[in-house]
């Protein structure tokens, strides 16, 4: 928020809790969700024009909105193909398709780059610009190397400070960094760890440009709201933070979970998708001041993604992955790991988004790909491909298209010391390539 000409800071706040027995029926959450998912955002509202069905379905909402859009952009019919692309890219981004691109990735030609020693200790955490072109990577050596996705070179390193230093004045991370989360221009890296501040850097530079303190404990995970410049942490003091990086301001803190916050995730609406060790899962509906609870059986959920507006997926410590739907407090569909080895919880996933393709990571490194299939009614999870990549799978992530998937695996888990993997090969960043064969 900017007042004359000055950044400043929205009044903290703790949203109101949407905490409704089984189903989240509420006139807000049948608007959001409709038939097909998704929601076109509230921000502005909505007139319906003259002539307009009064009956008019949600998704036939949503389509004429569509349309409008591409009409106010000044596309004509007459460009079909730009006109075709635009559009779908537009009912994708507004939740009214879901591409089908899993079924491709048993059948595809699979290329797969990788760098041991990207980090001197173990990596935790990887980011991708969403063409896939540059990646961000942090670890427990404190540094934050930025990559050539083509090349599987590192470009950049923002080395760790002096741990001898408080972190303020230290001009790097001076503990490991868990958390790291890059803008879709590429242009600034945010990154966050054991030493409670959220760093941001500038590529073009080089160079640290700001850092946030505010958080009491270990910063676990970062994004940023697709298009835009509003990142969110998350962190073991059980809350999550907002910035503004336009303006370089901190805005609010979030309240609610009961225990530590393991990870976050967004699309482009101005809402944050949460799980923790308190069992639940939060989406934070900020202009609404609200969150919506879901409960999970597990003790703990260690990794979210957002798939589309309205549905989510997630892994958990017992080593389940479960897709949520915004109008169902408990899981649509739960899937259990079944493997021999003990070290099974789920440390990562991550989603294309608007797709049904998912991807999952486990302490014991083994790698698996998704398609997140089903209707509305009866969702699944069936595995198209898994990957031993030894080591623990502490951080994945999809380039939009999904034909990238950024690998984080060290020898130890992002998040403690609890067993360490004998070989240091396991210490590496992979970039997985899906190409059609």
């Amino acid at each position: 928020m900017v007042l004359n000409g000055k950044p400043t800071k929205r009044k903290r706040r703790r949203p109101e809790v949407s905490d409704k027995d089984e189903e989240i029926d509420s006139d807000e959450a049948e608007l959001d969700s409709g038939e097909e998912g998704g929601g076109v955002g509230e921000e502005g509202g909505s007139v319906k024009e003259e002539g307009e069905e009064l009956n008019e379905t949600v998704a036939e909402k949503r389509l004429r909105l569509a349309k409008k859009y591409l009409s106010d952009l000044g596309v004509d019919e007459e460009d079909s193909e730009d006109a075709e692309e635009l559009e779908e890219v537009t009912r994708r981004d507004i939740g009214l398709t879901i591409r089908d691109i899993a079924d491709g990735i048993a059948s595809s030609k699979l290329t797969v780059s990788v760098r041991h020693k990207a980090h001197r200790l173990s990596p935790c955490c990887v980011d991708l610009t969403p063409n896939a072109d540059f990646a961000v990577s942090g670890g427990k050596d404190r540094r934050v190397n930025l990559w050539d996705v083509e090349t599987c070179k590192a470009v950049t390193t923002f080395e760790g400070g002096d741990t001898h230093l408080q972190a303020k004045d230290s001009k790097g991370h001076v503990k490991s960094v868990l958390a790291v989360a890059v803008t879709d221009d590429g242009k600034l890296v945010a990154s966050g760890g054991e030493d409670h501040l959220v760093r941001i850097w500038d590529v073009r530079k080089k160079g640290a440009v700001h850092s946030f303190p505010g958080h009491r404990k270990t910063i676990t995970s970062l994004c940023f709201r697709h298009g835009s410049k509003q990142l969110v942490s998350a962190s073991n003091d059980r809350t999550l933070k907002m910035f503004d990086l336009d303006e370089m301001a901190y805005v609010e803190t979030l309240f609610g979970h009961g225990a530590e916050v393991i990870s976050v995730d967004a699309l482009s609406r101005e809402r944050y998708l949460s799980g923790g060790m308190d069992g639940s899962l939060r989406l934070w509906k900020i202009a609404e001041s609200s969150q919506i609870v879901f409960k999970s059986p597990a003790q703990s959920i260690d990794a979210v993604a957002c798939i589309e507006d309205s549905l989510f997926f997630t892994g958990a410590s017992d080593g389940s992955l479960s897709l949520w739907g915004i109008n169902r407090k408990k899981p649509l569909h739960t899937h259990f790991i079944e493997d021999s080895n003990p070290n099974k919880s789920i440390t990562s996933v991550a989603a294309c988004s608007h797709s049904d393709l998912c991807a999952s990571g486990l302490q014991n490194g083994r790698l698996s790909i998704w398609k997140a299939g089903g209707g509305k009614a009866q969702r699944t999870l069936d595995e198209v491909l898994n990957i031993d990549l030894g080591g623990s799978v502490n951080s994945i992530k999809f380039g939009r298209s999904g034909k990238v998937l950024a690998v984080a695996t060290g020898q130890e888990h992002r998040l403690g010391r609890w067993s360490k993997a004998p070989s240091w090969k396991a210490n590496a960043i992979r970039f997985l390539s899906f190409a059609e064969s």
